[in-house]
């Protein structure tokens, strides 16, 4: 019996001192997340994410797709597109405005951006969110 509580204990140590590969993916996730809900309105390239919280695009990349099944990149546009939409669904602002908010430099940057992952226009979307018609 002392030799099992010998090796829990050895191999509780060897846990403390060398995580395992997923208690690492989960933590740099974990910080990755809470830096972009700071900053998605303003910072879109993962290369930002990865030089204030000192990993390589790679491991946040990684750590990603250990958690969500996707890259860092496409966690990146979701939460982006996820705020575009609700801006549009619950706000009057116009589309131009809300590309401003969320950072893009060009509105029509901000509508192609949108149309890629919405699969259709600002204003079909927000005509679809309130049952209007969109302006012409």
């Amino acid at each position: 019996m002392a030799l099992l509580i010998r090796v829990a204990r050895q191999q509780q140590k060897l846990h403390l001192d060398h995580p395992p590969a997923d208690a690492v993916h989960h933590r740099t996730y974990r910080l990755f997340i809470q830096l972009l809900e700071q900053t998605f309105a303003t910072e879109h390239q993962l290369q930002y994410y990865a030089k204030r919280l000192g990993y390589s695009q790679s491991a946040i990349s990684r750590a990603c797709v250990s958690a969500e099944g996707r890259s860092a990149k496409s966690v990146i546009s979701a939460r982006i597109l996820l705020e575009a939409k609700r801006l549009l669904a619950h706000s009057d602002a116009s589309v131009a405005s809300v590309a401003h908010q969320l950072g893009f430099s060009e509105p029509t940057n901000f509508v192609k951006f949108f149309r890629k992952g919405a699969g259709l226009t600002p204003a079909r979307f927000r005509q679809s969110m309130s049952g209007k018609a969109a302006p012409s």
